[in-house]
């Protein structure tokens, strides 16, 4: 990314995606979703300085789990969904066996 591309949204590259993508620079300013538009995909964009106040945020893994999955179910190769579902699922049972079904964002300490 160079430093002067202005921040934007985009849609998604992959057709069965329904979120934007977001790139370049956003400064000293509040984030807020678009109407219509359900999530952003953060690539290759520099942010400084940004309020995210108000934007939700899950951190449980299940329902981060249950929010992906009907989009998985969208796939066109069932090889594909298959697996994402299997490790969707799986990563889901680790989480609420070890970490409380807390995401873990940083390392311990």
């Amino acid at each position: 990314m160079s430093t002067s591309e202005r921040f934007g949204l985009r849609p998604s590259p992959e057709e069965w995606r329904r979120d934007r993508t977001a790139r370049g620079e956003l400064r000293d300013q509040r984030f807020e979703l678009p109407p219509g538009v359900p999530s952003v995909c953060f690539d290759r964009a520099r942010l400084v300085n940004v309020d995210f106040s108000g934007t939700r945020f899950t951190d449980r893994v299940t329902a981060r789990v249950r929010a992906v999955l009907p989009l998985v179910e969208t796939w066109p190769d069932e090889k594909h969904r298959k697996e994402a579902r299997f490790s969707l699922e799986f990563l889901a049972g680790n989480a609420v066996e070890h970490n409380d079904d807390h995401a873990v964002v940083s390392p311990p300490d």
